[in-house]
């Protein structure tokens, strides 16, 4: 009895916490390595994530999640709001991505 109640309460918290690795990036820019020397990034809420690798690219993927909110928006949706309110770039100039 007590496994199967532990099986009922564990299988809805691995579920939910499987869908979160599927969320995918809202926007993706590379830009060649070789020429990139320096990384600028900056929010007004939320939170960036930097990780470095050996590739022959540099490569920034940006996630949006709305807060307080259980429902999965799409990019039109996304689009919509940061449209409305917010300002976002990714953008290469003289060896900084911004």
């Amino acid at each position: 009895m007590k496994k199967l109640l532990f099986l009922l309460l564990a299988t809805p918290l691995h579920h939910a916490a499987t869908a979160q690795d599927k969320i995918e990036a809202f926007m993706v820019k590379t830009f060649p390595a070789s020429s990139i020397k320096n990384l600028e990034a900056e929010t007004s809420g939320g939170h960036i994530s930097v990780t470095g690798g050996s590739g022959s690219e540099a490569r920034v993927e940006v996630y949006v999640r709305p807060s307080n909110s259980n429902k999965n928006w799409s990019k039109a949706e996304i689009q919509k709001k940061l449209d409305a309110d917010y300002e976002l770039t990714v953008s290469e100039a003289g060896g900084t991505i911004k």
